[in-house]
């Protein structure tokens, strides 16, 4: 997936330019916590805003969801790092010691290199469905890179997929179904662009499932029919085209 650095750079505008979206990873059976945990295996990680929304932590653990508890099971080393001070102090509450409220924003504090301790870069800084979050993507990614970015090699992040299949069922039934929290709902495309405007250059793009989507609820129920029918039709349509699925993955490293 090739875009011209003479559209990302500004340096010319097509209205009406065409992206061919192909998914990379020969998976077709590709889910974005799957990706995660072989890509991290046996590697030192960053895991920012390991959190995920406190309210969820407990059932996210109940249904084995929660990336933060899987990543740490894999990697040989994964620090832990989120703004929400309430958030990170009860998850260190549950027996998890590597993890710190940081404002990565802000110059990087003796505390953390202690705590970073890098004698070499870690492997990855992961960026798993954060910068949605973000009100300005571009200035946090710029300013993450100027205060830590001498402390890893790369970069993965992950968001939601604005062309998900279920976005356009939502459409066609003239409804926006979104989390509020949400500021950008991005494409490959504007990803790339903001990336770029932060000095950050995309290395590979890969479509995935959501792992929650195939959590289907098939138990028995009068609708079961009808769920089995739209489950069937959902996971053809992302098969035979990888583009619909509900998460952009993003390989990156910090070199423009």
């Amino acid at each position: 997936m090739q875009i011209e650095e003479k559209f990302l750079s500004g340096q010319e505008i097509n209205e009406a330019y065409s992206l061919r979206l192909q998914n990379t990873k020969q998976n077709t059976n590709l889910s974005r916590i799957q990706y995660l945990l072989e890509k991290v295996a046996k590697k030192r990680i960053i895991h920012l805003g390991f959190c995920d929304h406190m309210h969820l932590i407990d059932k996210q653990r109940q249904n084995g969801f929660w990336l933060h508890e899987k990543l740490c099971k894999v990697a040989s080393r994964c620090v832990g790092i989120d703004i929400n001070i309430e958030a990170v102090n009860y998850v260190k509450s549950l027996g998890f010691d590597d993890v710190y409220c940081v404002d990565v924003t802000i110059p990087i504090s003796q505390v953390m290199k202690n705590v970073l301790n890098a004698n070499e870069p870690y492997d990855y800084i992961l960026i798993p469905d954060v910068i949605e979050h973000i009100d300005n993507p571009v200035e946090f990614m710029k300013a993450l890179k100027n205060n830590y970015g001498s402390y890893y090699r790369n970069i993965i992040i992950t968001v939601p997929n604005a062309f998900w299949v279920k976005n356009v069922e939502n459409v066609i039934r003239n409804k926006e179904v979104i989390n509020t929290d949400h500021k950008v709902l991005f494409s490959p495309y504007t990803l790339t662009k903001c990336l770029y405007m932060a000095g950050i250059s995309v290395t590979n793009f890969y479509f995935a499932d959501n792992e929650w989507e195939r959590a289907t609820d098939f138990r028995l129920h009068w609708k079961l029919p009808l769920r089995i029918i739209k489950y069937l039709i959902i996971r053809t349509a992302t098969l035979l085209f990888p583009a619909l699925r509900g998460v952009i993955i993003c390989e990156c490293n910090n070199e423009t």
